[in-house]
């Protein structure tokens, strides 16, 4: 009985490609921290760029000037979204 549940369970997952944000102009894994925003349409979080930058108490930090924000891609926390 429990085998089968656990295959009812199992077979019910099923990948959902409109959860997936990755696309050639993202950062390199798809990750990100925070929201999802691309109003300007290049592929990008809004919230990790330049000009519509908005992290957690951090100033925009673009040590190797590819236009992203590097909090947001060093594999931290760091938030990058609206405040509430």
């Amino acid at each position: 009985m429990l085998l089968l549940f656990l295959i009812f369970i199992i077979s019910a997952c099923k990948y959902d490609p409109d959860m997936d944000h990755h696309d050639d102009h993202s950062d390199s894994d798809g990750a990100h921290m925070g929201q999802y925003v691309d109003t300007n349409g290049n592929g990008i979080n809004d919230y990790y760029e330049e000009s519509t930058h908005s992290g957690d108490g951090h100033a925009f930090v673009d040590d190797d000037a590819d236009g992203i924000c590097d909090r947001a891609q060093d594999g931290g926390s760091t938030w990058h979204g609206p405040h509430n």
